[in-house]
Formats: structure tokens, sequence, C-alpha cells
């Protein structure tokens, strides 16, 4: 049997959750301080390895997720970093695993990626150490340059087939200088180019391991109480159905993990797992977070008639496309129980949307949601970007007119 550790740094830095600003979220510890709040997205990346480990290989997985973690045994406040936690948790391990995997999503958890992947070096020296992820596969050159010899590999994308192949290989050093989907050192220094090795029909990786956590752990993320029309706010999870988006807007990276092809998990299989997601956690709000939902107006019109049928609520913290938001998928988000949309408007400058973000929008189309939505009597608010190389200031002040 395979052991895994599979960990989730926190996507926080250790000055943001010691010394929260004054216009960020904070929350009061226990010990009287006042602490910055983390993103607590249940981690689907994280969740589908384990399950995927444990089908196929029958692994004994064990996930630290140190985002949920913090709010549960975080008590150093005379601490100047996270390494004493940090320690404090692998002490209470009681395996030895053959492989310690990161998956790591956000530059803000880049320290703790390092300082993490230093200790499971110096506590288990014969285990494999790998990450995946968006910061593995973005910042691959920066992880070797910064972690003193850490890390064995880094996955290029996805991780379930790059996975599979590494287990199964006799020679796993051997099979890493091999594999154009895992980054190692002598590769970088020979300058080697990295594919993705997508799974093509997403029904074949088990459903999603919900029990490697504990659900209620998440109610604690500032995502889903920022909406505000949203009634329960305790039980709701984390859900993708789709992976890759075809656009090719500069200021996204989703592609350099999943690709711009569009994946889907089938309607079928979706039906199913919601209906355990209901029947099972009790869930009432569904979080979905796919790059691009609105991509195949049918297939997303019938999940949301799903939803329908299991009471579930929808919220999109991705934002939709602005262009596949007509009037009747509108409508049917609003049955769904929508009573809330963050628009993608991204910038309200034409220049910018084309020139700078190559984004496929027009004005009008933002404006034609907006009063579509305020008919409909879904409340709105919108993501901005600000700051794009090459934007001026007309263009800023566009945008906030």
């Amino acid at each position: 049997m395979i052991n895994f550790l599979l960990i989730v740094p926190p996507n926080i830095t250790y000055n943001a959750f010691r010394h929260p600003s004054k216009n960020t979220k904070s929350w009061k510890h226990k010990n009287g301080q006042e602490l910055g709040v983390i993103i607590t997205d249940v981690p689907l990346g994280a969740l589908t390895i384990s399950s995927w480990l444990k089908k196929k290989y029958n692994a004994n997985v064990h996930l630290l997720d140190f985002n949920t973690l913090i709010h549960k045994t975080w008590n150093h406040p005379k601490s100047e970093n996270f390494q004493d936690w940090f320690e404090s948790e692998f002490d209470k391990l009681n395996f030895t695993p053959d492989i310690i995997g990161f998956s790591s999503l956000f530059v803000t958890g880049y320290l703790n990626l390092l300082d993490l992947g230093k200790i499971g070096r110096k506590r288990f020296p014969k285990s494999l150490i790998v990450a995946g992820g968006n910061v593995a596969t973005t910042m691959y050159k920066e992880i070797f340059e910064d972690d003193n010899g850490v890390f064995d590999a880094l996955c290029y994308g996805e991780g379930e087939n790059p996975l599979a192949e590494l287990i199964e290989a006799k020679d796993k050093f051997k099979y890493i200088e091999k594999s154009s989907s895992w980054i190692s050192r002598n590769k970088i220094n020979k300058n080697n180019l990295f594919t993705h090795n997508f799974i093509q029909n997403l029904d074949e990786i088990p459903k999603l391991d919900y029990d490697a956590i504990d659900i209620k752990d998440y109610h604690y993320s500032p995502t889903i109480k920022a909406y505000t029309q949203i009634e329960d706010k305790d039980n709701y999870v984390t859900y993708m159905t789709s992976r890759g988006c075809p656009f090719l807007c500069t200021f996204c990276s989703a592609h350099t993990v999943h690709g711009r092809k569009m994946r889907y998990f089938s309607i079928d299989r979706i039906k199913n797992e919601l209906k355990e997601l209901v029947n099972k956690y009790k869930v009432k709000t569904l979080v979905l977070e796919d790059d691009h939902f609105l991509n195949n107006k049918e297939r997303a019109l019938s999940i949301l008639s799903i939803c329908r049928e299991l009471g579930l609520v929808c919220v999109f913290p991705n934002a939709l496309a602005l262009f596949a938001l007509d009037r009747e998928t509108l409508e049917s988000l609003k049955n769904t129980g929508v009573s809330q949309l963050t628009l993608a408007v991204e910038s309200g400058s034409q220049r910018v949307l084309k020139d700078l973000m190559k984004k496929p929008l027009k004005i009008d189309i933002t404006e034609r949601v907006a009063n579509d939505c305020w008919d409909l009597n879904i409340y709105t608010d919108c993501n901005i970007i600000i700051g794009m190389p090459g934007e001026t200031q007309a263009d800023i002040n566009e945008a906030r007119k």
C-alpha cells in the first residue's frame, strides 16, 4: 500500500495573517488577536487526487489543508512566522509517507509551500516530494531556485495521469526525467519543454473524496460571506462540472493547468454526485467554480435544472461570461434561486478589453446584462481589473464611470 501525504499550504502570507490591513476581512482568535481571514474553498484538486489514488491504488491518503487547520490549531502569538505551527502539525503524523504531494494554487502561499517542503524533507528524507497546481505549473523556475533541493519534481498541469505513471514506474527518478509532464532541475537546465497529460473523459475520475475533509471546516470562507443575498451561508460546498477555457484573456492563467479545450463531467455523473452531496452532507448551496460554466448553454441549463430539482442554490464566484448571459439563461438562473451574480466586466474601456486583455466582450453587452439583472431582481456586483500593462489614467476613469 502507498502512503501518500497530501498538503495544501495556507493561501495567505504570514504578515497578512498576523497583521490584517483595515480594508481586509479579519476574525478574532480565542487568544484575543485580530487575524486575517483565509480563503477556505474546498480544495477540489486535492480531493480529486485523493479519490484517484484511493480508487486506483488503494492508497492510504492523509490530507492536511492548512487553510482550515489554521482556525483549529494555530495558537502561536509570539512566533514571527508559521514555522512553529507547521512543525507541530507534522509532529501529529503517525505514518511515514512514500510520497509527499503539495497542491498550491495561489502565489500568496508561495513561501508557505517552500517552508512546508523543507519540513517535509527534514522529517521524511526518504520520501519523494512533488508539487502541483497553479504555482508549480507557472513558477517552476522560481521554486527550484528557492527550495534548497527540497522538491524532486513539479507536475505540469493536471496531476491524475502523471501521478499514476509515477507510482507505476519502477525507477521513479528515471521516469521523471523521461516524462514531459514532470519538471525537474535537469530539464530546466536543458531548457526542456513541458506538456500536459490530460484525462479526456473526466468521468474516469472517481467521485470526489469529500470524506477526506470535514465540509463544515470550510464555512469560514469569506467567498460565500460576500454574497449578501445568500440566506444559508453555512451549508455549502465547492464544485466543478468542467475543466478548461477557450479564451485568450491575458490576465488569466487557468489554461496553464487545465488547457483551453473544454472537457466535461457527464450530466448523469453530476446528477448522482449532487444528490449525494444533498443527502449525505445536507448541502443547500452549490459554489460552482468552473472557469467557463456557460460554454455549452444546453448543458449549463440542464445542470441548473438538476440543481432546481434538488433545491440547490447556485453561486458563481468566478463570474459568468457576459456574452452568454442572454435573457433565457438569466431567467433560468433566477428560477434556480440565483439572487446575486458577479459580472465579469473586467474593464469599462473597450480599448483595454480588446487590445490589452484580449477579452471577447463589448461594453453594450455588459450594459444589457446589467439591465436584465436589474429587471429580474438579481443583485449584481462586478470584477474590475485596474493596472493592466498599457492602461492609461483615461482608461481607468472610463472603467470607474
